[in-house]
């Protein structure tokens, strides 16, 4: 992966687009209330309606790959910070979505991203969320098997932390759920203040701001919002044009590279000229 110092704006190019235009530019992130998943059914919805009221725990258990163990998120959003950071150099997609009922939501990051875009740079971190009786970490395991990629790390939001942070300050909901965020290549984790993570409140963790986001079963920010028609479409051309952005940032920066090595080797030689020029003058004066 290539190392990345330039900052990159890929809003202007995504309000291009025929989905910004409908899902406008506002906030960071949607959310959906445990409220909202009881009023739609949660668990119980009919196969369909949303990519993930689809099937069951016991379905995902059955189809599932060989399940890997996702990584906590307990008490700290740290293991998340540093995995986006170390991936700074890439387009990534964070994908907060319950576990329960997770065959088709996994089905569309297979195709639309991981499938899609094979050879591509990119990174996929997916968070599964926990919703009662349906299994906790050993649900989100199995749910796991599901996405198997190296560019995927999976997260298991036990507490609902990340949930929580994703929402804070940005919606009036206690926890996002069924998110989609895209973010450009060059974009880090922001800091605050030097205190590691886990030294914070959960208001203070939080995640990076983007443009780019999209959710499911549209009661918050509904300019937002995709049906189970639309989403495979939104979330294959948001990677496919941050993808471009990413290789158009890596030209640019390859041209700087190429732009200050030579102004360096310039500069080289002039000061072995004018070197040159010393020492001939002290022979000529010494004869």
């Amino acid at each position: 992966m290539k190392s990345t110092e330039r900052q990159h704006e890929p809003a202007a190019r995504f309000a291009r687009t025929g989905w910004a235009a409908r899902i406008g530019s506002a906030g960071v992130v949607a959310a959906l209330t445990g409220a909202a998943l009881s009023g739609l059914g949660g668990c119980q919805a009919p196969c369909g309606a949303t990519p993930f009221a689809y099937g069951s725990a016991a379905a995902c258990a059955e189809l599932a790959a060989e399940p890997d163990r996702p990584i906590s998120l307990q008490a700290s959003l740290d293991p998340l910070r540093e995995a986006f950071d170390a991936h700074a150099d890439v387009p990534r997609l964070v994908v907060l979505m319950p576990h329960m009922g997770c065959e088709r939501g996994a089905e569309i990051l297979r195709r639309e991203v991981l499938g899609a875009h094979p050879g591509e740079d990119l990174a996929l971190f997916v968070i599964w969320q926990d919703e009662a009786r349906t299994g906790g970490a050993d649900a989100a395991a199995r749910a796991s098997g599901y996405l198997k990629d190296p560019r995927v790390t999976a997260f298991h939001d036990c507490s609902g932390i990340a949930g929580r942070a994703f929402a804070t300050g940005n919606l009036p909901v206690a926890e996002a759920r069924e998110v989609f965020l895209f973010y450009p290549a060059g974009l880090t984790w922001p800091s605050e203040g030097g205190r590691p993570m886990n030294a914070r409140p959960v208001a203070a963790q939080r995640p990076p701001k983007t443009e780019n986001w999209v959710h499911q079963l549209g009661r918050v920010a509904p300019e937002r919002y995709c049906t189970p028609e639309e989403l495979p479409r939104a979330i294959r051309e948001t990677v496919a044009r941050l993808l471009e952005d990413a290789e158009a940032r890596r030209e640019a920066l390859r041209q700087e590279a190429h732009v200050q090595t030579a102004n360096q080797d310039g500069s080289a030689g002039l000061l072995q000229t004018g070197a040159w020029a010393s020492d001939r003058r002290a022979s000529t004066r010494r004869l």
